[in-house]
């Protein structure tokens, strides 16, 4: 915590915005001017609360002034996560849901961010104990820098019905349903959202919308000509 002129963290130099008092370490703030992250360098993060505010419970750099990011793809700048108890001990950080998608404010620059590349990011998950299946990215939004944790969806299964049917005139939906059961299935006839009328063969498509499963079926739906009646 505290504050610094223009802030440049070059290859191999690494920022803090924590505190660090008598070996025990705690999220804070630091407060910097004009700043830029080079390919090589590393911001170090420590959350102890996942459901509090920065800077009490994640560290935050506030950048009066530009943020510029000069990392690539094959230089890549570090986003190092560390894990704090509430007592802030190297431990599990409370409230954390690996669950749950979150968002993390890591940095704020009054003066805009150039050159925003989330491919010239990677995160270094070694000191994060808390247990998680998602994966983490970095993102800009707006004037800030955040990290994000995103889960990844949980496999489901589609069942498809009604997949033979006899024109009459009138539309032939498919049905779906899904296990686990009651999940929204959006449903395409050969890439329409329309069910089709007509005599024919349709490739139909099944995926799940939800934001914790996934799941996708094909299959075909075939309406079959009207029975002819022939009168004499």
């Amino acid at each position: 915590s505290g504050s610094v002129g223009a802030l440049t963290i070059v290859s191999g130099g690494r920022v803090a915005p924590g505190n660090f008092s008598a070996g025990l370490d705690s999220p804070g703030k630091l407060t910097a001017l004009n700043t830029v992250f080079s390919g090589g360098g590393s911001l170090l993060w420590e959350l102890n609360n996942a459901t509090g505010t920065a800077p009490t419970n994640w560290d935050f750099l506030s950048i009066s002034g530009a943020l510029s990011l000069a990392s690539t793809l094959a230089d890549p700048f570090t986003i190092r996560l560390k894990s704090l108890t509430p007592s802030n001990l190297a431990g599990p950080a409370a409230n954390f849901d690996p669950a749950a998608n979150s968002t993390f404010t890591l940095a704020t620059a009054t003066g805009g961010i150039s050159g925003f590349n989330a491919s010239a990011f990677t995160v270094d998950t070694t000191g994060f104990q808390n247990p998680f299946t998602g994966t983490w990215s970095v993102a800009q939004n707006g004037n800030s820098l955040v990290l994000v944790y995103t889960v990844l969806p949980t496999p489901a299964s589609i069942t498809l019905h009604d997949l033979a049917a006899i024109y009459d005139g009138t539309p032939k939906p498919v049905t779906a349903t899904t296990v686990p059961a009651g999940l929204a299935v959006t449903l395409t006839y050969a890439g329409s959202a329309t069910a089709p009328t007509n005599a024919g063969s349709y490739a139909v498509v099944a995926s799940i919308n939800d934001p914790v499963y996934s799941g996708t079926v094909s299959g075909t739906l075939v309406i079959a000509p009207a029975p002819q009646t022939i009168t004499f």
